[in-house]
């Protein structure tokens, strides 16, 4: 029940510059000037074309000249995002934060969002992850990759601990995206239906080798449970270890467990 790695911003860039032009053209910046206009245009053709030094300048120039304007979020953005493709996370979050501060069209205020999501998921922040996903994910833009969106906000939920919802949110990634590359992922994890996390530290085809497994581990005073796994396998009866209320604590958990069997991890 491992989470293959995730991609998490080779996919982002790949749609999430999209809407910033379809907004400068549309009118969405008609409350800064001309030339603020036109240089969020530009920075919007500069980080297409890879340039981030140019972006970074042009947004600099907008940001320092209308720091309180509404739309200058815009320019907080596009400087977020191209700091994030040269590796200044930190910088990065400023941004996407900075903007929040003082956006106010919903278009850019959940894209904001859905980079903080993404920062606070990889930080382990997981509920603050889930606010910031949540209404997005249950209605994203059409630029978006609906499927990685609502798997990630799963992931979310369940690692925070609302282990129900994040069932119902694997779900929907189940039934609205039943060839995206995460739905296999999704479909494991609803494999499991408890309200804990545990650690695996063994599996093996007969029960009574699970059981010998387990009375080894019991002797170390850690909490130890035989059961069988649901779906084919050919090591169908698991050992784990402990249960935990959310991720974190099943991380802390799996550090003292791994002292014992180097090669457990944290189910699901």
């Amino acid at each position: 029940m491992m989470d293959r790695p995730f991609r998490v911003w080779k996919f982002v860039f790949s749609w999430c510059v999209v809407f910033a032009l379809l907004l400068v053209v549309s009118g969405g910046c008609a409350t800064l000037p001309p030339e603020a206009v036109a240089r969020i245009r530009q920075a919007d053709v500069a980080y297409r074309r890879g340039a981030y030094s140019d972006v970074e300048r042009l947004t600099t120039d907008v940001i320092v000249s209308h720091p309180k304007i509404a739309d200058s979020a815009e320019a907080y953005y596009l400087r977020g995002l191209s700091r994030l493709k040269a590796g200044r996370r930190a910088k990065a979050r400023s941004d996407f934060s900075g903007g929040m501060w003082i956006v106010k069209r919903s278009a850019i205020r959940d894209r904001l969002g859905v980079q903080l999501g993404f920062m606070d998921h990889d930080d382990g922040a997981y509920g603050r992850a889930a606010s910031f996903l949540g209404p997005v994910a249950n209605d994203p833009y059409d630029d978006l990759d609906g499927g990685e969106l609502m798997y990630r906000y799963a992931v979310a939920l369940q690692r925070s601990g609302a282990f129900g919802a994040a069932r119902d949110a694997y779900r929907q990634v189940v039934k609205e995206y039943p060839r995206h590359r995460r739905t296999t992922d999704a479909r494991v994890k609803l494999t499991w239906n408890k309200p804990y996390y545990t650690i695996q530290c063994g599996a093996f085809a007969e029960r009574s080798r699970a059981e010998e497994h387990a009375g080894r581990v019991r002797q170390t005073g850690i909490e130890v449970s035989v059961e069988r796994r649901k779906g084919k396998t050919r090591a169908p009866f698991a050992v784990y270890c402990g249960r935990f209320s959310d991720y974190p604590a099943a991380e802390h958990g799996l550090a003292n467990v791994r002292k014992h069997q180097p090669d457990a991890f944290i189910v699901p």
